[in-house]
């Protein structure tokens, strides 16, 4: 079981120079600004001596329901009916063995009948649930959420800020735009960043937020949220993004977003998870299976990875409850799934250069997001309070909430980012 958390608000250091760890730091920028982050320092009661940190990162967690359904069957039905303890408890055992679990909120909690911000193209989809579900994360040893997705504003910031409520009463550790977790153990002190990542040009950004993280992080590590949904492959602009992010001291690049796994690349000393997929799923009746449980176990001088096969529900109908592969042929599936080859491509390159500033239309996305009734392009009609106007200004820019377009082929990762995945609301 994990010891109890002490959670201690920081200031973030801004505006340095990134490095590679073990690198000689250089071209220190000596301006300094406060930012919030979140800090956790466990004390374990097992010797210090062994100096390592175990870390456990999960895929999308969508733990609600199309505009806020609570029919029979639904994920928001289960919650009403079900221990928060069911969602996770056949993954229990590991996440309760690691020392921090880090998960991706993918949804609003609300109590309140807002107004769902009107999207354009040709996708779009409004998720939320009570904010009692915030419970599911710490009763399924959840420690970290990271609220860095397409969702959070479906709601307006009058949703995104009770989401963060929710969460904060259960004393979880939120990553947020422009705040970094901090995570100490063992004399080990690990960075997350979560951020935005949907073209090439969105990496210098990034860049410059590890810049500003504390110059004493033995680890940093970029949990992601951008990509085309439904394929197995990254786009090229993808991998060069990653890559350089690699290239400019993160030691981890984690991704979500595209729903469905995608491969994971050992380069120049870190690693890149181009996609975890879906965990815990309420968006979908019968989402893809395949998941993952990906580890590190970080130490001073290096670090091991492993990767646990897992499927985001059991049987033929999704029952809002990960496990462990069913069969030896599922779990081995699931493995092909994170081997790097470049035979693996199921997107065709536009042949124009994708701006992810611009919404598209598109036809051929096959999200396991997609309900199986008609896709709504309007938000329904909800009484009640407006719940803002306008983004929450938290940092990033989710308005153009949402991918799946034609992937652009950046050709060299030096370039200021023409590429990437335009955009759609979904």
């Amino acid at each position: 079981m994990k010891k109890r958390l002490l959670l201690i608000a920081v200031a973030a250091l801004m505006l340095l120079t990134a490095c590679k760890q073990n690198d000689p730091l250089a071209d220190i920028v000596a301006e300094l600004s406060a930012s919030g982050t979140e800090t956790v320092s466990e004390v374990s009661s097992e010797a210090s001596a062994s100096g390592t940190m175990k870390l456990t990162f999960l895929g999308d967690c969508l733990v609600s329901t199309l505009y806020g359904d609570n029919d029979h069957g639904t994920l928001n039905w289960y919650a009403e009916n079900y221990k928060p303890s069911y969602f996770f408890e056949k993954v229990y055992d590991v996440l309760s063995a690691d020392d921090f679990t880090i998960a991706n909120c993918e949804t609003v909690l609300t109590d309140r009948k807002l107004t769902p911000r009107p999207k354009g193209g040709t996708r779009a989809f409004w998720f939320y649930g009570p904010t009692s579900n915030a419970e599911i994360f710490p009763a399924g040893s959840v420690e970290v959420t990271g609220v860095v997705n397409n969702h959070m504003n479906d709601y307006y910031d009058a949703g995104y800020q009770d989401t963060l409520a929710a969460l904060k009463k259960q004393n979880l550790i939120i990553g947020d735009y422009d705040k970094p977790v901090y995570l100490e153990k063992n004399g080990i002190k690990t960075a997350i960043l979560f951020v935005d990542l949907w073209s090439l040009s969105d990496a210098s950004g990034i860049i410059d937020a590890m810049n500003a993280l504390d110059k004493d992080t033995d680890y940093k590590i970029i949990y992601f949220h951008g990509g085309i949904e439904g394929t197995n492959y990254p786009e090229q602009w993808k991998v060069d993004a990653c890559r350089k992010l690699i290239d400019n001291g993160a030691n981890f690049v984690i991704g979500a977003h595209p729903h469905v796994l995608q491969p994971i690349e050992e380069y120049n000393g870190g690693v890149i998870v181009y996609s975890l997929g879906n965990f815990l799923f309420g968006g979908n009746t019968a989402p893809v299976k395949n998941t993952i449980m990906f580890q590190l176990e970080l130490k001073k001088d290096g670090y091991g990875k492993n990767v646990i096969p897992c499927q985001v529900y059991s049987g033929s109908r999704n029952n809002w409850q990960p496990c462990y592969p069913e069969t030896e042929q599922s779990k081995q599936k699931t493995l092909d799934l994170l081997v790097m080859t470049d035979k693996r491509y199921t997107w065709t390159p536009s042949t124009d250069s994708a701006s992810s500033e611009t919404p598209s239309e598109t036809s051929s996305d096959t999200s396991s997001e997609t309900p199986e009734s008609s896709e709504p392009v309007a938000p329904p009609e909800n009484e009640g309070e407006s719940g803002g106007d306008g983004d929450s200004g938290d940092g990033g820019d989710s308005g153009d909430d949402g991918d799946s377009g034609d992937g652009g082929d950046s050709g060299d990762s030096g370039d200021s980012g023409d590429d990437g995945a335009e955009q759609s609301d979904e």
